[in-house]
Parts: C-alpha cells; structure tokens; sequence
C-alpha cells in the first residue's frame, strides 16, 4: 500500500477506510470511516493484517501507531453488518484462522501506540488494551458492549480487560457492557498519556521521534521477551 507522510493524515473525504503511511521508522495506521464510525469491516480488517504482516517482514520498522481521522471516534468495533455475510461457514472459519489479526496484534514484536480521541468499543477498546501505550484524551470513552446486543467480545477483551484492572471495574466492562472514561482508565494506569486534542499529531511525531533512539533489534528482542513473561 502507498506509504505517505504523517502529514497527510488528515479528514478527507477522497481518503480510504483505512490507510497504511509512515513516520520515521513506525508504520501509522489511521480509521477512516466516518459514516459508520469507524466500524471495522472486513475490508478494514484485511488492511490491518497487511500492516502486521508488513510489520513482520520489514525488520527496519520500529513501532506501530492507531489513530483516527475522524472527529470524537477512535473505532465504534467490529462493523456487524458484516456479521454472517460469507457464503461458508467452513471458509469463513478458515479465513479467521489463517488471518487472526487479533491473535497477531497480541504478538506483534513492535512497541504499539494507540492514539484514542473519543469512543474506542468493542474491537475499538480491544485495540487500543493489546497496544502498550494508550494517549487518550479526556472525552474519551472505552467499552465492550457487545453484550448488551447479544455478542461476545472476540478479539481478546475480556482477558486483557481482566489482566490490566481490579476485578469490580473489569466486570463492569466485560459482564454488563459499561463505558469508562479515559480519567477513569488513567486511574488504574492504562492510559500513558491524557493529551489535548489538537496536540495528536505532534503527539504522535515526538513518539516515532523518540523510537529512532533505539535499536530496533533491541526493541524486537526486548518486545519479545516481555510477551513471553506476560502470556
């Protein structure tokens, strides 16, 4: 996919769901789906393997970062309108299994930053809980409310949500399908960073500045390890 400047990475209509740019040595994963709020379809997804994928064959890559270039949105979830449309049960297993890209996600050997301005639910919150830093800014709210609509959260919520804050607060999320605001996360030590709205991009450019510092042979091994203390 063409790979662009971090500064394009601005609302326009002509742009794509979901696009692939770079800054620095960190490969940029920006929504954009404004109509559906950022709902993740299977085009989205099939996207993101290809940024993980990327990830794992370009060893100069140091860094992942999702963002938004949609206003008050990080990802509303997975798009459920996309939910029972393959013709095969039997391919449509077989195509989640040959491309997990949550399980990937999980194991992908590059610091991940998830940039969150607004709601991030369902598989929103799931991506920004498997990245190792979450920059929130204050009117933001994290959920899984799959639940309420009769669903389970597939993409590894529950257990991330579990691991990462006391059980009371967790079972909120997970069980009933509550939102917490990005304060509340804060609290607990989830978010790395409050940030202001009109701060993100320079956010973001300080943070693939600050990965160039480092090896990113050092990172991959030191990502790697830390995986295999936590699984």
């Amino acid at each position: 996919m063409l790979i662009k400047n971090l500064q394009n990475l601005k609302v326009n209509k002509k742009m794509p769901e979901i696009t692939l740019s770079k800054r620095y040595n960190s490969l940029i994963v920006t929504f954009n789906r404004p109509n559906k709020k950022n709902a993740i379809n299977l085009y989205m997804r099939d996207v993101l393997w290809e940024a993980l994928e990327l990830i794992n064959l370009d060893k100069e890559i140091n860094g992942l970062v999702f963002i938004s270039s949609v206003d008050n949105c990080f990802s509303s979830g997975a798009d459920i309108n996309d939910f029972g449309t393959s013709g095969s049960i039997i391919a449509s297993k077989k195509a989640r299994i040959e491309r997990d890209v949550w399980k990937a996600l999980n194991y992908i050997d590059v610091p991940v930053l998830s940039v969150v301005d607004g709601i991030a639910y369902g598989a929103g919150a799931e991506i920004a809980l498997a990245s190792d830093w979450i920059f929130s800014t204050l009117r933001s709210q994290f959920a899984l409310p799959e639940p309420k609509i009769g669903y389970m959260p597939a993409a590894g919520g529950t257990q991330l949500i579990i691991k990462k804050m006391p059980s009371s607060d967790a079972y909120k999320i997970a069980f009933l399908g509550e939102s917490l605001s990005a304060l509340r996360l804060n609290d607990f030590g989830l978010i790395a960073k409050l940030i202001e709205k009109d701060n993100i991009l320079n956010e973001v450019d300080e943070w693939c500045s600050m990965l160039l510092n480092f090896d990113v042979n050092n990172l991959r091994t030191l990502k790697n390890m830390y995986m295999q203390l936590h699984r």
